[in-house]
């Protein structure tokens, strides 16, 4: 199993959807969620179950994104 991004209706005519494929299930949940849970980040917490977004969702999603990244807490 993975985490993947699927985008439905991507704007190109070619196809219906466009699949990302982000991290496998096993390594999400060993590299990813410890710095999720520390960082207490939510969004990206739920990349595990499955969760639709849209892209007025994407700057939060992309700021906790940087915080996993850079292993910071921003208060």
């Amino acid at each position: 199993m993975a985490i993947s991004v699927i985008i439905n209706n991507p704007q190109n005519d070619f196809e219906s959807k466009f699949y990302i494929q982000v991290a496998y299930l096993s390594f999400f949940e060993r590299c990813w969620l410890p710095g999720i849970n520390a960082l207490d980040l939510w969004w990206i917490g739920l990349f595990e179950l499955g969760v639709e977004v849209t892209e007025a969702n994407l700057p939060i999603i992309l700021d906790e994104l940087n915080q996993l990244k850079n292993g910071q807490l921003i208060i």
